[in-house]
């Protein structure tokens, strides 16, 4: 009985704000222009925008048939219960099943709540070639400390060289392993920033330094 009233009352509310909208929207526009085709076109956007209104609000609770010849013939043709057994749909709270879209899945309260293997986890990220040859440098030769920042800091290629001159001393008293690891480092760092052929470049750059500063002969360029 409660259900019936509250189509019965929101079809009159639909019904009752279609009607005025079409024989108000109507006269003003009479009153607007003298154009008719002007007038009929007034009229038919100011029907359609409160239809479309009308319909989302009293469509989920009677239909938003808005007239009683399109009930009667719903059914007449047995596509609508005379007497409706429960109470229908709803709008539903999430528009995204409605619009094609595949809603998110919840998300647990608690893991105990999900079996592990539903449980995804985000892949780790490889870390870098250079990153790792620091962090083993760095690990193996904790001397090398400020060396490994310097290398991890930076941010042109061009910087390369002046950091393995400014700690060539330190290197050089290395064993030949840690060396080598040294400069594999900084070379990696240097590709990383997009330069190619690091190593030449980085040699290149010492030399160039060397000469400039009248550096001994003997100092070694790399390991």
């Amino acid at each position: 009985m409660l259900l019936s009233t509250r189509r019965a009352l929101a079809e009159a509310i639909g019904t009752g704000g279609l009607v005025a909208t079409v024989v108000g929207s109507g006269i003003m526009a009479t009153r607007l222009t003298q154009d008719v085709a002007l007038q009929l076109l007034i009229n038919a956007l100011a029907t359609v925008a409160v239809l479309a209104v009308l319909i989302w609000a009293v469509g989920p609770i009677s239909g938003a048939h808005f007239n009683p010849v399109v009930t009667l013939v719903a059914v007449v043709r047995r596509e609508m219960p005379a007497t409706p057994a429960q109470e229908p749909p709803q709008r539903p709270a999430n528009p995204l099943p409605a619009l094609g879209i595949e809603a998110p899945p919840k998300r647990p309260q608690n893991a105990a709540e999900t079996p592990a293997q539903l449980i995804e986890t985000a892949p780790a990220t490889e870390a870098p070639a250079w990153r790792v040859a620091l962090d083993a440098l760095h690990e193996s030769a904790p001397d090398l400390a400020t060396y490994c920042n310097a290398v991890e800091a930076l941010t042109l290629p061009g910087d390369a060289a002046p950091v393995w001159r400014s700690h060539r001393a330190a290197i050089g008293a290395m064993s030949k392993e840690t060396k080598g690891s040294a400069w594999g480092a900084l070379v990696a760092r240097v590709e990383s920033l997009g330069q190619r052929n690091a190593a030449a470049w980085i040699t290149k750059g010492v030399k160039t330094l060397d000469a400039q500063t009248d550096a001994p002969a003997a100092t070694e360029v790399t390991p």
